[in-house]
C-alpha cells in the first residue's frame, strides 16, 4: 500500500471542498491522521469533512479538550488533537483507543507527535504551509481505495492533483 496523492488548495474554501469529496467517499472504520505547522490547515481540513458528513456547528481543533465528538447522519467523527500529547499512554489514558471501535471515523491532527498511531491510520494527510500543498499516503487496503474513489472529484475542484502509484513527491 503506497499510493499517494498530491494536490494544491488555493483557498480556505477550497481546502473544506476537497475535505468534503473526502468525507462523502468515507466509511468507517477510518483513522486519517494530519499533520504540518500550525495554521497549515488541518482543522480547516477536518472541519470541511465533520460539515459534509451532516454536523452542524462550530468545528474548532480539540486543542485542550483533546478529543471532540460529533455524530454524522451515517457514522460518528472523533476529532483529536495530539499537538500536548507526547507519549501513546497519555492518549490512552482518555480512552482514544475505545474511539477506534469500527464504527466510527477518527480524524487526528498531529498525528505525527505520537509514533506508534501513525500504524494505526489508514491514510496520512501532510499540509504543507508553502502553496498549501496536500500529500495523501495509504497506509492500508481502505486508504487506498479511498484515495482511488476520491481522484477524478478532486480533480474538479483543482486541476492541480497529481496521483503518484509508488513514489514519493
Amino acid at each position: 500500500m503506497d499510493l499517494q496523492l498530491s494536490f494544491l488548495v488555493r483557498s480556505e474554501a477550497e481546502m473544506e471542498r476537497a475535505a468534503s469529496v473526502f468525507a462523502v467517499h468515507s466509511r468507517p472504520p477510518l483513522c486519517i491522521g494530519l499533520q504540518g505547522d500550525l495554521g497549515s490547515g488541518k482543522t480547516v481540513f477536518c472541519r470541511g469533512y465533520i460539515h459534509a458528513c451532516g454536523c452542524q456547528g462550530t468545528v474548532r481543533s480539540p486543542s485542550y479538550t483533546l478529543v471532540e465528538a460529533y455524530s454524522g447522519k451515517k457514522f460518528c467523527i472523533y476529532h483529536f488533537d495530539f499537538y500536548r500529547l507526547s507519549r501513546l499512554s497519555e492518549f490512552e489514558a482518555l480512552g482514544g483507543r475505545d474511539y477506534e471501535d469500527g464504527s466510527s471515523v477518527c480524524l487526528f491532527e498531529w498525528a505525527n507527535r505520537l509514533a506508534s498511531i501513525r500504524t494505526d491510520l489508514n491514510l496520512a494527510i501532510e499540509v504543507l504551509n508553502t502553496r498549501r500543498r496536500l500529500n495523501f499516503r495509504a497506509h492500508s487496503l481502505i486508504g487506498e481505495n479511498l484515495l482511488r474513489s476520491v481522484l477524478q472529484p478532486l480533480a474538479l475542484i483543482t486541476p492541480e492533483c497529481l496521483a503518484d502509484h509508488g513514489s514519493r513527491y
